[in-house]
């Protein structure tokens, strides 16, 4: 069984996910050709950045803890370089 230790960040606060690149965002999502088309959109021109976007996860990819048993993940491409 999974163990989750709390570190301080309450338990129903999403994990933001981190990516690389517009097209890892989309494969950790659940949305449809019309929302991916929108996200995609709005990555090209705002990413990398502050901007987070909120999408249905793909819980096969994201477990539900990293969504805070929402279902929902939070991407983002930070410009800092790593």
């Amino acid at each position: 069984m999974l163990e989750i230790i709390q570190l301080g960040r309450p338990l129903t606060d999403p994990i933001i996910v981190h990516v690389s690149h517009i097209d890892e965002a989309l494969v950790l999502t659940d949305a449809d050709q019309e929302l991916k088309e929108l996200f995609a959109f709005l990555a090209e021109n705002f990413w990398p950045g502050p901007l987070t976007c909120v999408l249905k996860a793909d819980l096969t990819k994201i477990p539900m803890i990293i969504t805070a048993n929402t279902g929902y993940v939070g991407l983002r491409q930070p410009k800092a370089k790593v």
